[in-house]
């Protein structure tokens, strides 16, 4: 008999220890979706921007100097409502002729699927420099570029 009561018991508190998981796992959805919902700013989104950025980095938006580059135009151009667009080479990684084909026909299909054209174009390092350069007629086309982090003090 008292085998029995047990059972029921841990029955019994096993299906409300579940159904109180259960609203609780409920609670905490509901309650992230309210706090996303209150933290992004939709009039943000709404503002109309003043200009079309391209930003092309030559690395990978895992290296450090990447991180920084990247920091210092979104902190301009958010302030500025300028919309921009990332684009990375990674030739730190992947130093090809092959890579530098491939990002050339990415960019030139998101170039021609745009409805917009870019205001301007800004590069940073070597590599992107240099795309841009042999690019500027075909892709580029009456688009100011501007340029930093050029190692080749030469070049720049």
């Amino acid at each position: 008999m008292t085998r029995r009561k047990s059972f029921i018991f841990t029955t019994l508190f096993s299906i409300f220890a579940g159904i109180f998981l259960l609203v609780g796992i409920v609670v905490l959805v509901f309650e992230f979706i309210s706090r996303v919902k209150t933290s992004v700013k939709s009039e943000y989104f709404l503002e109309p921007t003043i200009g079309n950025v391209l930003y092309i980095n030559s690395y990978d938006h895992s290296y450090v100097v990447s991180k920084q580059q990247l920091k210092g135009v979104e902190e301009a151009a958010t302030n500025a409502h300028i919309f921009y667009e990332v684009n990375y080479m990674d030739t730190l990684n992947y130093d090809s002729q092959e890579n530098y084909k491939l990002f050339y026909q990415l960019l030139k299909n998101k170039i021609n699927i745009r409805k917009k054209k870019y205001d301007a174009v800004i590069v940073s390092d070597d590599a992107a420099l240099g795309f841009v350069e042999e690019f500027q007629h075909e892709l580029f086309e009456g688009v100011p570029s501007v340029f930093f982090g050029i190692n080749d003090i030469n070049h720049a």
